[in-house]
């Protein structure tokens, strides 16, 4: 039956959805106990396989929960689902149907309520994030690097909340993290984590790119893959400043990324 509510995901998206939740979410306020259960469902046997899903799937509904409830929003009048202009629930539902969110009553985090506001604009933003996310000609992990510099450049506390642990799930190494988060230069092992870290660092510090970092760029990631990581620390500029404008808050009891 629980399984049934996930219906529009395949098993292996169901799976890489309760990882992503229990990346964002397990890990906030002592909630470690939901990767615990997270690895022993994963390892039951075939005949106990529908035992895994209703576990998994209660522990994401408990997580989502916690999560939905004491995400505040500060400044933005919060709508009910009643409350939305049909345009506005014609995005409010596409959103749900292709992102690993469950909504509390029309409210849905991040940047999304405040896009649904405008439902044509917000339209094109929610497809362009997908687009960078997992349509990207560029890996994963360094569209996640690029999203870390930009939100710590703009010291984003809720971008970063998000997005840190599905940096680390793409690979992003733990001293690269901290030292972007500190607002240092990285000691890279990895040429793509530098030049991606440069390009996203240079324009933002500078507003330009050099010579240097532009031909090795060309290199290694391409003119279609400098194209999108170009255009993507300028989404993630506006994703930054649409949280910190209006001022979304983290979960009751997580720790801000970056003092205020």
């Amino acid at each position: 039956m629980f399984r049934s509510l996930f219906s529009d995901l395949t098993d292996d998206q169901f799976r890489d959805f309760i990882y992503e939740s229990a990346d964002t979410l397990g890990q906030r306020k002592g909630h470690y106990y939901v990767t615990i259960f997270i690895y022993l469902g994963t390892n039951f046997k075939p005949s106990e396989r529908f035992a895994c899903f209703v576990m998994e799937a209660t522990i994401i509904m408990c997580a989502q929960f916690w999560y939905s409830e004491n995400l505040t929003m500060t400044r933005l009048t919060r709508k009910t689902v009643a409350e939305l202009t049909p345009e506005q629930r014609d995005v409010f539902d596409e959103i749900i149907a292709n992102r690993p969110v469950r909504p509390q009553n029309g409210h849905i985090g991040g940047p999304f309520d405040m896009w649904m506001r405008t439902p044509e604009m917000g339209r094109l933003l929610v497809n362009l994030g997908g687009y960078f996310r997992f349509k990207s000609s560029v890996d994963r992990r360094y569209i996640e690097l690029t999203i870390l510099v930009t939100g710590a450049f703009w010291k984003a506390q809720f971008e970063w909340f998000a997005h840190e642990p599905m940096a680390r799930k793409a690979g992003v190494p733990n001293d690269v993290i901290q030292a972007i988060q500190a607002g240092e230069v990285p000691d890279f092992s990895d040429e793509g984590d530098r030049l991606s870290w440069c390009i996203a660092n240079e324009l933002h510090q500078s507003h330009e790119l050099s010579e240097e970092t532009y031909a090795a760029a060309i290199s290694k990631f391409g003119e279609t893959g400098v194209t999108e990581l170009i255009a993507l620390s300028g989404f993630y500029t506006m994703v930054s400043m649409t949280l910190n404008g209006f001022d979304v808050a983290l979960p009751e009891g997580a720790a801000l990324p970056f003092d205020k």
